[in-house]
């Protein structure tokens, strides 16, 4: 077929990137979860999951979480839906449930070594 990435092979792989190695992929990230609110900062994202580092506050494990992440260049939210999946030393995991679409592009762009605009 054509050149077109498959990007469900893609979406499988959870290739994370960093906002320190790739400035548009946001790096601050607001979260909700009841009535819990927080903030912190993505050391790393992939199509399916983020580390949320050095939290304002901490989540339990399983809780959903409404995420609003800072888009650098626009300072646009890109919101996405995840649930904590783990604790570290530093924060914590979150696996995405719901990713808005420009979010995903973002991150599958940096993944493949492009600095192209998200498809619409």
């Amino acid at each position: 077929m054509g050149s077109k990435p498959n990007r469900r092979r893609e979406r499988s792989r959870g290739v994370r990137v960093s906002s320190r190695d790739y400035p548009r992929v946001p790096g601050r990230v607001e979260f909700t979860a009841g009535v819990i609110s927080g903030s912190g900062i993505i050391m790393d994202i992939s199509a399916t999951g983020a580390h949320v580092y050095r939290p304002t506050k901490d989540l339990p494990k399983g809780a959903v979480a409404d995420l609003f992440f800072l888009q650098p260049d626009t300072e646009r939210k890109l919101h996405a839906v995840g649930q904590v999946v783990r604790h570290t030393e530093t924060g914590f995991a979150v696996h995405f449930l719901r990713v808005e679409r420009e979010l995903e592009a973002l991150v599958l762009a940096a993944a493949e070594g492009r600095d192209e605009e998200p498809e619409e």
